[in-house]
Order: C-alpha cells, then sequence, then structure tokens
C-alpha cells in the first residue's frame, strides 16, 4: 500500500488549473453530502475524491472553477460504478446531482476523459485503506466493547473526510 500510495499521490493536483483549495474544498464537503444522501459507502467517498484530484494532477488541459462540478459530479458517477452494489444511474446523476446543468452526453464525455486520463487507473490506494488496516492491525476489537468499537471507526473516518477537505494535507 506504501509504495502504491506514491502512484496515487495527488498532492498539488491543481497547481497547473484555476481553481482555488477554497473552491475544492466546497466541492468536497458537497461530495460528501451528496454520496450521504444517496447511502454511498465511504469507500465511495473517498474514490471520488481522489478520482477528482487525480484527474486535475494528470490532466494536460488547464481547467478552471467552471469545470469542477462537472468533474465532481463524474467523479462520485465512476466512484459508484466501482465501489457500489448499486451504482448511481446516469439518470439520477443528471436529473437530481447535478440538476440538469449538463446533459447526459457531457456527463459521459467527461467520463470517458478521466478514465483515460486516469490512464485506466480506477483501485486507488486511499486514506480509508490505511483507516482500515490500522484499525485491524491494533486489533481493538478484542479490547473494546462494540459500541465503542464502532465510534472509533466512525471517530477516523470522519477525521479522514475532514482531511480530505484540505488541499495541503
Amino acid at each position: 500500500m506504501l509504495s502504491n500510495e506514491k502512484i496515487y499521490w495527488t498532492k498539488e493536483c491543481l497547481k497547473k488549473h484555476n481553481i482555488p483549495p477554497n473552491i475544492r474544498a466546497k466541492m468536497i464537503d458537497w461530495m460528501v453530502e451528496v454520496l450521504c444522501s444517496y447511502k454511498c459507502t465511504n469507500t465511495t467517498f473517498f474514490v471520488a475524491v481522489h478520482y477528482l484530484d487525480q484527474f486535475f494532477k494528470l490532466s494536460e488541459t488547464t481547467y478552471d472553477i467552471n469545470d469542477l462540478h462537472l468533474t465532481g459530479v463524474v467523479a462520485m458517477f465512476l466512484a459508484a460504478k466501482f465501489e457500489e452494489i448499486y451504482p448511481l444511474r446516469i439518470r439520477i446523476i443528471h436529473e437530481k446531482i447535478a440538476h440538469k446543468k449538463f446533459t447526459k452526453e457531457e456527463i459521459r464525455d467527461r467520463e470517458t476523459q478521466m478514465i483515460n486520463t486516469l490512464n485506466f487507473n480506477v483501485c486507488p490506494v486511499t486514506i480509508i485503506n490505511f483507516i482500515e488496516l490500522s484499525l485491524s492491525f491494533l486489533s481493538l476489537k478484542d479490547s473494546l466493547t462494540e459500541k465503542i468499537n464502532s465510534h472509533l471507526e466512525k471517530l477516523c473516518v470522519y477525521i479522514g473526510k475532514m482531511i480530505m477537505h484540505d488541499y495541503d494535507l
């Protein structure tokens, strides 16, 4: 996982784009809200953020704030396809999540562009992998009550989500 983490490192992903880190943070916050409301897993969220950041890092094109919304929508759509048993459908993405701001064709085109830019590397190492592995390695399930262990896992995921908001982290 540590060697793969270096491959998937997304530091300074906005360096060549006209997207301020605080606007990216708002997009991440919105992604949390959307994916929670559609009952997607935490893994889907972390993978979607990775796709978003990695797309901007690897893209040759310079993007601005107007491109962030479409890219965020597509990142969630793509992540749900890989992580969810019942992924989000294009109709839901188009009508409910994007509020018909983008056509289905624009969503599909950006999806194709994103998957090509990611070079089909769609199984990234994310912070949730480290959280799950660390908690498993610590074997706290044996020494903590089920309730406390559940709270610990939720707290770690919450902190992980807060970390995702900060561009420098």
